[in-house]
């Protein structure tokens, strides 16, 4: 199970898109997002761990169908608020999605990795449940996570966070889906400022290879994959066996 996020975490998150700054931040994040991502108009999208809906928006002004789910219903309150019906809103944990093999495009983690339990699980849920690609956005393990502007502001709701690295988070993609084209990027490289120079190299591909910025993000190219459960068969008596039928069947994903 996911962190559940209480209504004053919600409250926390929602104010502090009135903040110039933080939106900066998380503009920033969502360029890069929509740079890597680059999602076809008409195409379907999950938001895995979609907060208060901030990272919902950039996709549906985009011409993508998306649909978000969180474990939170506080969340799921304020996103419901700002997008009512042009978002498909669920809650639903993310190592336990309620959507068929694959039946989205895309999965999109935003900052959300951080907070779930079973990570692996959680992951390989992303990957089932879409066929083309995955986004992990994470805030940058290390001597990085200090600088991040979003801790920054809400440090309280980052007390119960496991933060990652853009490469752990890259092997833990390998790991799940084997030798397929995997690219991360990182972003918010240097202070939140409206100077032309620093905005230039955020934006810079050449910069952004390098694995110094705050947020990292990693797009991993999928191949379809299924959940697969036992079958249930009729014995010669007519009596059903739940015993599962070497070469039929194989395990149900695990942590």
């Amino acid at each position: 199970m996911s962190y559940l996020f209480s209504f004053k975490d919600a409250q926390v998150f929602e104010n502090l898109l009135n903040d110039p700054v933080y939106r900066r931040v998380l503009d920033m994040e969502h360029g890069l997002l929509m740079d890597m991502l680059k999602p076809i108009r008409g195409s379907r999208v999950l938001v895995i761990g979609c907060g208060v809906g901030q990272s919902l928006v950039p996709l549906r002004d985009a011409g993508v169908l998306t649909t978000g789910v969180d474990s939170s219903r506080h969340m799921l309150d304020f996103a419901k608020t700002r997008l009512g019906n042009t978002v498909d809103l669920h809650k639903s944990e993310s190592e336990e999605l309620p959507f068929e093999d694959n039946s989205f495009n895309y999965a999109v983690m935003m900052v959300s990795l951080e907070f779930t339990k079973y990570p692996m699980k959680a992951l390989r849920e992303a990957c089932r449940i879409a066929k083309d690609k995955l986004f992990i956005g994470i805030i940058n393990k290390g001597l990085f996570v200090k600088k991040s502007m979003r801790i920054k502001f809400c440090q309280e709701q980052y007390d119960n966070a496991h933060f990652y690295k853009v490469a752990a988070v890259r092997q833990m993609a390998r790991e799940i889906m084997g030798n397929v084209p995997i690219e991360t990027r990182t972003a918010c490289l240097f202070p939140v400022s409206d100077g032309k120079i620093a905005m230039s190299l955020e934006n810079s591909a050449m910069m952004q290879k390098f694995p110094f910025g705050t947020f990292g993000g990693t797009l991993v190219t999928l191949n379809p994959t299924y959940r697969t459960r036992p079958l249930t068969l009729k014995s010669a008596t007519g009596k059903s066996s739940a015993a599962p039928v070497a070469g039929l069947t194989s395990d149900v994903l695990k942590e």
